[in-house]
């Protein structure tokens, strides 16, 4: 399995707008693996995970062919997940595509309930321009697994936002395992169920708190504690890469300096463009 990070930020980004803080200050100064972008991936080069608001300069900054993503899974509804515009121009009257493999010029969305309601309310309010039926979301129901483009995403119930059934996922190829887990605090202990038995080659892990205690994200305490927790489910070993994401200027600390923090517990940090192979 090929996983991309096409922007590892949180919310606000590194260097945020219009912020003057230390961290933003010093990455302006540095660039480079310190700038970074709102967070999505791209997993075999056809499947999205999220869509960020800086997705077409995701897609021209990396070389990414966006014709042929035929959909997304999404782990909530926050715009920083969720750009409804990027979605409006895929199926925009005067921006369709051809898709001749299929015959299909639909984009499947798999999310919860409030990704659902958005997409049935704001975005037809707003974007009248959208071609009906080209968008087609699909309920993503906690535990059940569902396959796209020879993946399977099984959503995992995460610690996020409480007005929404948030989740991460479990991507699963026949390369093995990759647990994808921002935007998250603390998984509950149900999760367990659902992790057990796996054996996972690769663990994104959010660290948009960093040194900070974790809340509805995680920090490097819940770093931590989450590859213990993975050890004694026995679904990682040796060979299991853990990799860091999702990061804000909250904490006060750039990539490098964050870099320096994590290779001290086995952990690696992630920067927009890195590609993980399993």
């Amino acid at each position: 399995m090929k996983l991309q990070y096409l922007g590892t930020g949180a919310a606000e980004g590194m260097p945020s707008v219009f912020c003057q803080c230390e961290a933003c200050e010093k990455t302006r100064k540095l660039g480079g693996k310190n700038v970074k972008m709102r967070s999505c991936a791209l997993v075999n080069d056809r499947l999205l995970v999220d869509i960020s608001p800086d997705i077409n300069a995701q897609m021209i900054r990396f070389g990414i062919d966006g014709s042929v993503i035929s959909g997304m899974i999404t782990t909530h509804s926050h715009r920083d997940h969720l750009d409804l515009f990027a979605l409006s121009v895929r199926a925009a009257k005067y921006g369709t595509i051809r898709r001749p493999e299929s015959g299909e010029n639909s984009f499947h969305i798999y999310g919860n309930r409030a990704v659902g309601r958005v997409l049935e309310t704001e975005l037809p309010e707003n974007y009248t321009f959208v071609i009906p039926g080209i968008l087609k979301y699909h309920y993503a129901e906690p535990g059940v697994p569902v396959t796209l483009e020879g993946v399977t995403c099984t959503p995992v119930p995460a610690n996020h936002d409480p007005a929404e059934d948030c989740c991460v996922y479990i991507l699963h190829d026949e390369t093995g395992d990759i647990l994808y887990a921002n935007d998250t605090g603390t998984l509950s202990p149900e999760c367990d169920g659902l992790l057990r038995d796996r054996k996972f080659r690769a663990v994104s892990m959010d660290c948009a708190r960093g040194t900070l205690p974790g809340d509805g994200h995680m920090g490097i305490t819940e770093n931590r504690e989450l590859k213990e927790r993975l050890e004694k489910l026995g679904c990682v070993d040796s060979g299991t890469r853990y990799i860091l994401n999702h990061f804000s200027h909250m904490c006060g600390l750039v990539h490098d300096e964050l870099q320096e923090l994590a290779e001290q517990y086995g952990f690696e940090v992630a920067y927009d463009g890195m590609i993980v192979e399993t």
